[in-house]
């Protein structure tokens, strides 16, 4: 059987909107995961896809070719970070947790994206990572990228329409919403631990506070986050549940 020269320029653009959705995901835009790695995943994607979204793009010359590779790239891009917010809210959560018990300053170096990170947002952000992936988030965004061939149409795409202004608007402020909901516990332990170590400063002056705060606000966030992990988990996988919807909704309606 021969490939025809728009069957090939079709299965790259494919390839292109699941190379670039891969380059930018948390679990697979690692600088510590080989491009090798990436492309072969992207690779044997579209291998799968191609034959099942059943698309031929129509396209007469290089110019044309390389403005619907562009279009590609930014879906794929969209659908990466659209799924990952829920993620990178995490380490929104790490920062405002780290504030308080005086960690902020301890930032260490992420080895996932080579930048640094609080050590709370690292951690919140690793075993978070985990549950997303077991609760089927990863599933969701193949199946998301699969169904997007379905819902996009190429050749007539709005990314500035009134719908999907709107969605993404409740996307990013569902992003401070799910931090704020997320840090609440172990913050709210941490302001009233500020707030009676200011009454005791207050009181009894010869207590030093700095090095007896310091110390007490490290142990309680600590506490406090081991405690919590069920609420946070279960506020987590309640956020991840609305933002499926959402998700599917900005895309069908580009």
């Amino acid at each position: 059987m021969e490939l025809t020269l728009k069957e090939i320029g079709s299965f790259i653009l494919v390839l292109s909107r699941i190379l670039s959705l891969i380059a930018t995901y948390p679990l697979f835009g690692s600088k510590l995961l080989p491009t090798q790695a990436k492309v072969g995943l992207a690779f044997f994607l579209a291998l799968s896809i191609y034959p099942i979204v059943d698309i031929q793009y129509n396209f007469n010359n290089l110019i044309q070719f390389i403005g619907y590779m562009t279009i590609e790239v930014i879906i794929g891009i969209i659908i990466s970070y659209s799924v990952s917010i829920l993620l990178y809210s995490l380490s929104f959560v790490g920062d405002l947790i780290d504030y308080q018990n005086s960690f902020i300053v301890a930032r260490e170096f992420d080895p996932f994206f080579f930048v640094p990170m609080s050590i709370t947002g690292e951690i919140f952000f690793v075993t978070f990572l985990l549950i997303f992936i077991y609760i089927g988030g990863l599933s969701f965004s193949f199946y998301t990228i699969a169904q997007s061939f379905k819902w996009i149409n190429p050749y007539n795409i709005h990314l500035l329409n009134d719908n999907v202004l709107v969605y993404v608007i409740k996307l990013i402020t569902l992003f401070f919403v799910i931090g704020f909901k997320l840090s609440a516990p172990i913050l709210s332990a941490l302001i009233v631990t500020t707030i009676i170590l200011s009454i005791i400063a207050r009181t009894v002056p010869q207590i030093n506070i700095f090095i007896v705060g310091i110390p007490l606000k490290v142990g309680i966030s600590l506490v406090f986050s081991i405690f919590s992990l069920p609420i946070i988990k279960f506020i987590f996988e309640s956020a991840w549940n609305n933002m499926e919807d959402m998700i599917v909704n900005i895309l069908k309606h580009i």
